[in-house]
């Protein structure tokens, strides 16, 4: 009952630029999106990233992100921002996951384990895109 709207942002290279991040953003609020979910990071300072997430609390889109996958204490950006929601794995059976992004700047966790074509895949990226099912489920009651 969720809709979603995947916009491609990173090209077969796996290269993206701040313009087609901007773009994107923009494409998605126009659209009328409540949630956006980012599975991407860096442990860099990205002027951007605060430009973007402004611009998306300013049209009240909540901005859900990966935490990362190095068993750091802190997340990647953009999760590690205030102003997103960062999510954090956790197993099956609930214990935050071995590699996992940890620590005060993970907001939530979710299951990070999903079973795809036979095989079981592992990840924040696998995580976060949960919250932001809950989080849409909860916009449209």
């Amino acid at each position: 009952g969720t809709g979603v709207l995947a916009i491609r942002v990173f090209d077969d290279q796996g290269m993206t630029s701040l313009a087609a991040l901007y773009e994107a953003f923009n494409y998605g609020i126009e659209a009328g999106a409540e949630v956006f979910n980012i599975s991407f990071g860096t442990y860099e300072e990205v002027g951007f990233f605060d430009d973007i997430i402004a611009y998306a609390d300013a049209y009240g889109v909540q901005v859900v992100v990966a935490a990362g996958n190095d068993a750091q204490e802190t997340s990647v950006n953009p999760a590690a921002h205030p102003d997103t929601i960062s999510v954090g794995a956790h197993t099956p059976d609930g214990q935050i996951a071995p590699y996992s992004n940890f620590g005060e700047s993970v907001d939530m966790y979710r299951n990070g384990t999903v079973m795809f074509n036979g095989q079981v895949h592992q990840g924040t990226s696998f995580a976060a895109p949960r919250l932001s099912y809950e989080l849409s489920q909860s916009t449209q009651n």
